[in-house]
């Protein structure tokens, strides 16, 4: 596996349908940076993290974690020599979609994701950081 092909906007909830009331997402842009959003009905969380590829497996060393009903604190997420892989998969949606499995779990518990869309706008980060700063 490749930076091509881990680099998007991943989520858990996508795979479900109708859906729940809050998801987790995982975000890779094609530069090395990256982030965690766990969302709920009033809450959002973002932990950023810088990540490469070595013999096809992640490393991810985190930085900060941003909260709108915490102080920001540095992240300790560390994780080396994840395994993973980028198959189409039938969800439990019914749907078939590109889904990402991790060898353990990168957010919640949770190691799998489905892929909302594969370019990751350059200014996407500032505009998430507003919504947890609560500028929009």
């Amino acid at each position: 596996m490749t930076s091509q092909d881990i680099k998007g906007i991943w989520s858990v909830d996508c795979m479900y349908e109708p859906g729940a009331q809050g998801d987790e997402r995982v975000i890779f842009q094609e530069n090395g940076f990256g982030w965690i959003e766990i969302m709920n009905w009033g809450s959002i969380s973002i932990e950023t993290f810088h990540w490469t590829i070595e013999n096809a497996r992640l490393n991810i060393k985190g930085e900060l974690c941003l909260s709108n009903d915490e102080e920001t604190e540095p992240s300790s997420l560390n994780l080396a020599g994840v395994e993973f892989f980028v198959a189409e998969e039938l969800t439990p949606s019914g749907k078939t979609m590109t889904v990402i499995n991790f060898s353990e779990a990168i957010c919640m518990f949770n190691n799998k994701f489905g892929l909302i869309k594969k370019d990751v706008e350059a200014d996407l980060f500032v505009k998430r950081k507003k919504l947890v700063e609560h500028e929009i």
